[in-house]
């Protein structure tokens, strides 16, 4: 999934504050409909919001009123991507934090979940998206 930019910390009566927060309702109900039907899921992409941070609004948005809390599958995972700099094209930056995130239903366990990080030279050397996959392993 690829949810609205421009709302990355703390919520602003903002467009784009508005808009994620809709999206986050959308998802909770969507959980809740997956849960009513004993059904395990697994969301991933980029939440362009870091849901790791403590008491955070989006993540308590997403779990409103669930039986049972989703496991933040990437809520330990260290942001290690470097992407190429807007400012200089010869550098490269670094996030503070994940905004791409996996949420996995409770029945689920996975193993920890690792961010792919790209040599630097390839960052510099070609043209890279400005995110690093995530991944995991799901065990039943």
């Amino acid at each position: 999934m690829h949810l609205k930019a421009g709302c990355s910390g703390r919520y602003t009566s903002n467009n784009s504050c508005k808009t994620l927060k809709q999206q986050g309702r959308v998802l909770n109900s969507w959980l809740k409909q997956l849960e009513s039907n004993d059904e395990s899921y697994v969301l991933l992409g980029d939440f362009n919001h870091n849901l790791a941070y403590s008491g955070d609004w989006l993540w308590a948005t997403l779990t409103k009123d669930l039986d049972a809390v989703p496991r933040l599958a990437t809520k330990s995972t260290k942001a290690e991507c470097k992407v190429r700099s807007n400012r200089n094209p010869n550098k490269t930056h670094q996030f503070q934090s994940l905004i791409d995130h996996i949420v996995v239903s409770p029945d689920l366990r996975s193993s920890p979940a690792l961010q792919n990080v790209m040599p630097t030279k390839s960052v510099l050397d070609y043209q890279m998206s400005d995110h690093c996959p995530i991944s995991l392993t799901l065990y039943k």
